[in-house]
């Protein structure tokens, strides 16, 4: 066979061959365009010749790797295509369903849900509240009046539920009297009241001589004159404990005098001064300049006197803090008020306007003891303002404005430490700070139980003096008791 060869223009070459394999041209035949037909014949040949060049160990890893990036290419240029196409289709699709105003769901949910719609239809229909609805209609036919059921229960149905009812309980009844009437009858040996007078007879004989024994035993360990009884032994404990009490008591009560006696001592000494007869305002600012000066702090009394906010005279006294002070310059405002209209909430309000007013960084709000609320605590801590109760005649409730001065100036000490990254020592301010309100809190609980257990010491002595004297007595009745349960001689028990 002639195979001639042309060799065209931009690298290609035209071939002229004649095709004589049926196979081949059985799969040509089946491609009726020329164009189709040639195409189909290039590939074929195509591959022809790549599997020729496998087979010859010459496969040319180039082209194959070109080929195989055209195809990705080719696929992912399709798959962007799909996807442009599925997304378009999806978005017109959920518009078609769900547009506001054309989509068939809004429309349809429109439809049910509207005045006069399918739905408000139906329920009007059902459980409407006219007599005409399903509901209404069913509701008469089992529970109207002339229901079945109301019938059955009415009483003047002779033949109804409660009349039949009424018949069975009064048979009932009838036969519960006769038995219970038969339990009481005194003739009937098996009834239950003749059985029980038989075992109380049986068992008075047995019930005298235990309560005699019981009676004899109780009287012991009651009696004083006996050293062994409980109750002896229960003087002799009590009053070791109250002894031991009292020891103790008289302990604490030394201690806290060593506390007060500095306080006692500026009272003593005030009193002879302007604070005897001063007002409520007066006495503390007394205090309070007396506090200040000991620290070498700087004592203002301010109360008449505008502060930072225009025309207010909110805060009654600054106490600021020395140049020794490792927060110098720093200040606490006092208020004083000796008002019983003041709750916790007016108090931290009031607080808030005086340290702005006078521009303090710490609050301490005094409220005198005789307006204090009932349950109030009479040291607290909220956040930078302190609340006390103190009274001006109680020399031991001064310790409380003078551990409110301290723990300001403790709240004064860890805000300039903060102010300048010391951070050294904040936690152990904080630890001693929190232990200081525990502690005064538990001053005032011991003073309170002080007081109580001194007037309650006597009374615990009164009480068991009397205990004594009726359970002398509730014995002595228990005797005579059993005197007259007790049969006379030669009478008959039963």
């Amino acid at each position: 066979m002639t195979t001639p060869l042309k060799i065209v223009p931009a690298g290609g070459l035209e071939l002229r061959l004649r095709v004589t394999d049926p196979e081949v041209l059985a799969e040509l035949a089946r491609r009726g365009e020329a164009e189709e037909r040639e195409a189909f014949a290039l590939a074929a040949l195509r591959v022809g010749v790549l599997a020729l060049k496998q087979a010859a160990g010459s496969l040319d890893e180039r082209a194959l790797r070109d080929a195989g990036r055209e195809l990705v290419a080719d696929v992912e240029a399709k798959l962007v295509e799909h996807r442009t196409k599925a997304a378009s289709e999806m978005a017109g699709e959920l518009r078609r369903y769900f547009d506001a105003s054309t989509g068939s769901i809004p429309q349809l949910m429109d439809g049910l849900t509207r005045t006069g719609g399918q739905l408000d239809r139906l329920l009007r229909q059902h459980v409407g509240g006219e007599d005409a609805s399903t509901l209404a209609q069913t509701l008469i036919r089992h529970v109207g009046s002339q229901s079945p059921l109301l019938q059955m229960l009415s009483p003047e149905q002779k033949s109804g539920l409660l009349a039949r009812l009424q018949e069975s309980l009064q048979a009932a009844l009838q036969d519960q009297r006769a038995k219970l009437l038969g339990e009481f009858d005194m003739n009937r040996p098996e009834s239950a009241l003749a059985r029980l007078v038989q075992r109380v007879g049986e068992g008075q004989g047995t019930l005298e001589k235990n309560f005699s024994e019981t009676i004899g035993k109780l009287a012991s360990e009651w009696s004083l004159d006996n050293e062994g009884s409980s109750i002896v032994r229960f003087k002799k404990e009590l009053h070791s404990t109250i002894d031991d009490l009292s020891k103790r008591q008289l302990e604490f009560q030394q201690t806290v005098m060593k506390e007060f006696e500095g306080m006692r001592a500026r009272r003593q000494v005030e009193a002879g001064t302007t604070r005897k007869g001063a007002t409520f305002e007066e006495a503390l600012g007394q205090l309070l300049q007396s506090e200040a000066a000991r620290r070498g702090e700087v004592f203002q009394a301010v109360g008449a006197v505008p502060g930072a906010v225009k025309y207010s005279k909110k805060g009654d006294f600054l106490v600021e803090m020395g140049s020794d002070s490792i927060a110098p310059g720093e200040t606490i405002a006092v208020e004083a008020k000796d008002d019983r209209s003041y709750g916790v909430k007016d108090i931290l309000a009031e607080m808030e306007d005086v340290r702005k007013n006078r521009q303090a960084q710490v609050g301490i709000f005094v409220m005198g003891s005789g307006v204090a609320p009932e349950g109030m605590p009479r040291f607290q801590r909220h956040g930078m303002t302190l609340v006390v109760v103190w009274d001006p005649e109680d020399p031991a409730t001064d310790l409380r404005v003078s551990a409110a001065l301290e723990v300001a100036r403790a709240l004064l000490v860890r805000r300039a430490r903060q102010d300048t990254n010391r951070t050294a020592g904040i936690a152990d301010l904080d630890t001693a700070l929190a232990q200081m309100e525990r502690d005064l809190q538990g001053l005032e609980e011991i003073r309170r139980f002080a007081t109580t257990i001194q007037t309650s010491s006597a009374k615990v002595l009164d009480e068991v003096t009397k205990l004594q004297t009726k359970v002398a007595r509730q014995v002595l009745a228990v005797k005579e008791a059993v005197d007259t349960l007790r049969p006379a001689e030669g009478a008959d028990p039963a």
